[in-house]
């Protein structure tokens, strides 16, 4: 009997060990997880239209420039991304869904679509940021 109890009690060491040593493995992938996921940078408020703040130079002396969509641009459905570029691109004065211009916003968010849109009005573009905006020049001549 004493021999089973001793073995017991060897048994239970062990367990108690591996209980130990997966509570700790599992407290520091918490700790870790935790600690990514509540410590990401905070870049601040955006201003209304900074995703059109890029475009501003390529606009500078513009007077005119057509706003291309491919959004709905409803009053029940708009997202106010015309009104957000006209207020970031100011003081060119945005037409909305005229390509009759030099100078042409476009606001698709496929990339086929833009590819498309490029040959079609047999334009190239200018300049192009992380939110998928493009300025594209027009080849009147």
């Amino acid at each position: 009997m004493n021999k089973f109890f001793q073995q017991f009690l060897k048994l239970k060491t062990y367990v108690i060990i591996l209980t130990a040593v997966l509570i700790l493995t599992n407290g520091f992938y918490f700790f870790v997880s935790f600690t990514v996921k509540y410590k990401k940078k905070f870049y601040g408020f955006l201003e209304p239209g900074a995703q059109y703040a890029t475009l501003r130079d390529s606009l500078k002396d513009v007077r005119e420039a057509g706003f291309i969509t491919d959004q709905n641009t409803s009053a029940e459905k708009n997202e106010g991304e015309f009104q957000q570029a006209q207020y970031m691109l100011a003081p060119t004065v945005l037409v909305l869904n005229d390509t009759h211009f030099r100078y042409n916003v476009l606001d698709i968010r496929e990339p086929k679509l833009i590819a498309y849109t490029l040959r079609r009005l047999k334009s190239i573009p200018i300049k192009d940021n992380e939110y998928g905006k493009v300025v594209i020049q027009r080849k009147l001549f």
